[in-house]
């Protein structure tokens, strides 16, 4: 039996915040953070860091404090995450893509104090308070800013406690109200410094960034370079669903590793990607059988990486380039000073071969849910091997293959990976359900793996009037659901399909792409007129897979969805040299955007 419950402890040398402080003084014009010409030196980064923490400690916030974090995606943005840390205080992302109503209860639910923005913004609770502290001066003399990179006595944390709050990370909750998970400064530390050992990182490497802050796996692309003294390249936010702009970056910016999510490595493949990379890093959901030839052969080591939010980013990691074909790809093995069992239903181990709920144990498992005990005490459960250790209950179905490979297997109960992203159904569902004219709605994933549309079924009430359309259950949808979250495709269901135990039966749900769930073919007169629309018609029909489009259907309501919005802006630029504001596709017609195409 291939024992993953025992595996040797590692030390961890240093916290980020040590490491970060050496480099600044042994190298302060190396390049630390970058964005095409905008440069950020180990120096100057710790500099800055210093002042915005003693901004933070002269407002009064200090340990466990919660700063909320809504700026845009520069060099700076490091400098004012590490900032927080080094007053103590702990960051809350709070994605400036994401609807207020949803961003105003992250800051609610948190007890956050203040936000840092670099913008006006109107939805936050009046007690909280909004400032720009980028842009705030301070009078404190330089000795108090910088002190701490020689190792001298500082009024600013270097080493914070192992157990103080490091940031506070919301995910999808399955009653449809968000879960925040505390995760500590010890957690980050373990999975930094073991990151940089497996799948390892030097100091000469260039990481591209290209995940969004409320992703948690981008704490492994802003910190795990400067753990070790690398450059961080960033990818600004309108380049990320980009495919050719982030491919000219990624070639430009002389990145030797990267690390996406299946969905964003197909992007660049398909917009024709042949450089080559030290190491690719994959994760945030199951890896693509299909995606690992393409990228072992641009790549010397390719990493598939596996860990929910609650056990600190990823807990296992694989290198799968020279997987035998026809191998089920593994997860791997347990990172440094990581368990993982595979348990049984009334929480027994059980032996190799065998398939059963993962269970992560060891330094990276969070302290918890914020405020929500009944929750925690069922997911973080006492460790059934290390005596006053706990363990984290993954909810994913997995075994030990038999070379001591842990394979994922999919997910006991029902909660999806869409894009990378980690969706409860009752939330979306909840959400549906609360629009006016909705009886009884269902979620599910449907279409091919490489391409997953989630899909919002839905029972309306019988009075016609009251029936909204399916634009407005989207704009309805968008005040509280971030765009992920929003079904791709409505279908109108009678009755919501039963198990015999009266559970709902996903799998009895119709297929989306059948004829019958799809909207009316166009009639004759709705057919494209002028030459712009009738080249928009034919990029939206291969992007949607259809038969015919018309001029008054909207591209979401026909499945489209935020990826595929600007897949097909890029490929109308490319092939036909037209420019069109892909928020137009949200709610206009094809003729409204053919109208607005240049």
């Amino acid at each position: 039996m291939v024992d993953l419950s025992h595996p040797p402890a590692v030390a961890i040398a240093a916290d980020l915040l040590a490491r970060i402080a050496s480099h600044a003084a042994a190298s302060p014009s190396a390049p630390a953070v970058t964005q095409g010409d905008a440069r950020l030196a180990y120096g100057a980064l710790w500099d800055d860091a210093g002042r915005i923490a003693l901004r933070l400690r002269e407002r009064g916030l200090g340990a466990e404090d919660i700063v909320g974090i809504h700026v845009a995606r520069t060099p700076s943005l490091v400098a004012l995450l590490l900032g927080v840390w080094r007053a103590g205080a702990a960051w809350l992302p709070l994605d400036p893509a994401f609807p207020e109503e949803r961003l105003a209860f992250m800051v609610r639910d948190s007890g956050c104090r203040l936000v840092c923005a670099d913008s006006l913004v109107s939805w936050l609770p009046p007690q909280v308070e909004c400032r720009d502290l980028l842009a705030m001066p301070t009078d404190a003399p330089r000795e108090a800013v910088t002190a701490g990179a020689n190792g001298a006595c500082s009024p600013l944390d270097v080493a914070p406690p192992a157990d103080r709050l490091a940031y506070l990370m919301y995910t999808s909750g399955s009653t449809g109200r968000p879960k925040g998970v505390e995760v500590t400064h010890g957690a980050l530390a373990n999975f930094l410094g073991a990151m940089a050992e497996v799948p390892g990182i030097a100091a000469d490497d260039v990481l591209l960034a290209v995940t969004t802050l409320s992703f948690d796996i981008a704490l492994l692309d802003l910190f795990v370079p400067l753990f070790v003294g690398a450059r961080v390249e960033l990818a600004p936010v309108e380049e990320q669903l980009a495919p050719e702009r982030l491919l000219a970056r990624l070639t430009a910016c002389g990145a030797t590793i990267m690390q996406a999510t299946p969905v964003t490595w197909r992007m660049l493949l398909g917009a024709g990607w042949g450089g080559r990379l030290r190491a690719v890093l994959c994760g945030g959901e199951a890896f693509p059988p299909d995606l690992r030839a393409p990228l072992a052969a641009r790549a010397d080591a390719v990493w598939n990486l596996y860990g929910p939010t609650e056990t600190t980013v990823w807990s296992t990691a694989a290198r799968i380039e020279a997987l035998p074909e026809g191998r089920r790809i593994p997860i791997g093995q347990p990172i440094a000073n990581t368990r993982v069992y595979v348990m049984d239903p009334e929480g027994r181990p059980l032996p190799d071969g065998e398939s059963g709920e993962l269970w992560i144990a060891g330094t990276g498992v969070a302290r918890g849910y914020r405020d929500r005990p009944a929750l925690q005490a069922r997911q973080f459960v006492a460790d059934p091997v290390v005596s006053g250790a706990r363990a984290y209950r993954t909810g994913d179905l997995g075994r030990v293959a038999d070379d001591g490979q842990l394979e994922h297997l999919g997910r006991i109960d029902e909660q999806m990976k869409l894009h990378g992203y980690r969706i409860e159904p009752g939330e979306v569902e909840a959400a549906l359900a609360a629009v006016p004219g909705v009886h009884q709605a269902v979620v599910a994933l449907a279409g091919p793996e490489d391409d997953p549309r989630l899909v919002g079924y839905v029972r309306y009430t019988t009075d016609a009037a009251s029936r909204p359309t399916a634009s407005a259950m989207r704009r309805q949808l968008r005040r509280t659901l971030p765009d992920y979250m929003v079904p791709a495709m409505l279908v109108e269901i009678e009755q919501v399909p039963l198990t015999p135990n009266g559970k709902v039966d996903r799998r009895a749900l119709p297929d989306p792409f059948a004829a019958s769930a799809r909207p009316a073919s166009s009639p004759e007169d709705d057919a494209p007129r002028t030459p712009v629309e009738r080249v928009l018609a034919g990029a939206w029909q291969a992007m949607l897979v259809r038969d015919r489009v018309g001029r008054h259907d909207n591209f979401f309501e026909l499945g489209g969805h935020s990826l595929l919005a600007l897949r097909v802006v890029e490929a109308l630029a490319r092939e036909h040299g037209l420019t069109i504001d892909v928020r137009s596709l949200f709610y206009r017609t094809l003729a409204q955007v053919a109208e607005e195409a240049r």
